[in-house]
């Protein structure tokens, strides 16, 4: 069975370059994918508007089963999209070189937990897509968990 959610965690998000809303994807909530880290790719810049006191690298990538010490699980968008975006989004993501197309347990806070009290999680399975570009060294881990 395909899902019809992808959790995205760079480029894909809201407000960003190829923000998903423009391609008829509808957004869900913010999650967690456990176990997962993000890595910075490429040089750095300054960009206000992203996150990490606006140090960023020019790109980002997921590694799933990467638990690091002092690195936050990686915290990204759910979205459901149409099935009109599977080849675009796997040309634009180079699925199978750059980055590959997996389905992983995603945590997604729900809006119903009481104030005061610990928030309530869904998991629901999503599509993501893992960085896998060859000789990577994933050197550069984004403690925050956030791009």
């Amino acid at each position: 069975m395909k899902p019809n959610l992808l959790a995205v965690y760079g480029i894909l998000k809201r407000n960003y370059e190829l923000d998903l809303s423009e391609y008829g994807g509808k957004f869900i909530g913010e999650g967690v994918i456990k176990d997962a880290v993000l890595f910075g790719i490429g040089r750095k810049w300054d960009h206000e508007s992203h996150p990490n006191d606006g140090v960023q690298f020019h790109g980002v990538g997921l590694k799933l089963n990467s638990p690091r010490e002092g690195v936050q699980d990686a915290q990204v968008e759910l979205w459901e999209i149409p099935d009109t975006l599977d080849a675009w989004l796997d040309q634009i993501e180079q699925n199978g070189f750059c980055y590959t197309r997996k389905v992983v347990p995603v945590q997604i806070a729900q809006p119903w937990a009481p104030d005061g009290e610990d928030t309530v999680y869904k998991t629901v399975n999503a599509w993501v897509y893992e960085y896998s570009y060859p000789g990577f060294d994933y050197a550069n881990p984004i403690e925050s968990g956030r791009f």
